[in-house]
This record gives structure tokens, C-alpha cells and sequence, in this order.
């Protein structure tokens, strides 16, 4: 099944590592055939009432890697070439971001990070 889509989440103690003053960021993980759109919300004193989006060319991703799984909630590190891809996302450390989904979701991670390096593959492929 081709999943290209799915929920991510980070809580309290997540977002106030990456220095954001929420109490919860959700939103939504979405593989276009050329990148990566992550619309979310943030909850709490960082709370503006909108509905944010960013937009990741897959043609900037470097690596990508799913860690945790089925004792702890599956990560999705993205780690991209240049830090201002990542701007809009107020909890990327830099070149890096993390998101975490679902312990329930583990088998979907997988699933959309597969389908992310096929969609990956295809847009080095038309690049060369």
C-alpha cells in the first residue's frame, strides 16, 4: 500500500527542546512527486490561530532515516543541504529536522519514508 501521507506530532517536551514555547506542534507529512509538504499547527504561547506550510524539494533532501519503532514512537529525520529549506519550520535545528509519529503508525513511517526515497530516486533521476 502506498501511504503518502500521515500525522506527526510533537509534545511539550519535544518542541521546548527545539526552543519553541508550544505545548503541542501537529500537522501533517505529505510526498509530492517533486517534495515534501508539512502543513502544521502549533499549540500553546507560540499559538498564532494559522494553519502553517512548508514546502521541502525532494531535489534538497541529503538523507533521510526513520528511527524507534515498535517499543518507542517512530522519528523521521530529514536532514537537508542548505539551512534556509527549513525556515518555516520552527523547531529544525538547522539543516536537521525531527518529527515523530504515532507508535501505531510505525508500519505507515516506513511505508512513507519508502515512498519518499522512490520519489527521491526519481527526481535524481531526472535531474542527471
Amino acid at each position: 500500500m502506498r501511504i503518502t501521507s500521515l500525522p506527526f506530532e510533537l509534545d511539550r517536551d519535544e518542541a521546548h527542546g527545539f526552543r519553541v514555547p508550544a505545548d503541542e506542534i501537529h500537522g501533517i507529512i505529505r510526498v509530492e512527486p517533486d517534495a515534501i509538504l508539512v502543513t502544521f499547527e502549533v499549540e500553546g504561547d507560540a499559538d498564532d490561530g494559522f494553519t502553517h506550510m512548508a514546502r521541502i524539494p525532494l531535489a534538497d533532501v541529503v538523507h533521510i532515516e526513520l528511527t524507534g519503532g515498535a517499543v518507542k514512537s517512530p522519528r523521521l529525520m530529514l536532514e537537508v543541504a542548505r539551512d534556509e529549506i527549513l525556515e518555516a519550520l520552527p523547531w529544525a535545528d538547522g539543516c536537521l529536522c525531527v518529527v515523530r509519529f504515532r507508535r501505531a503508525d510505525a508500519v505507515h513511517a516506513q511505508d512513507l519514508v519508502t515512498e519518499i526515497e522512490v520519489r527521491m530516486a526519481e527526481v535524481n533521476t531526472r535531474k542527471d
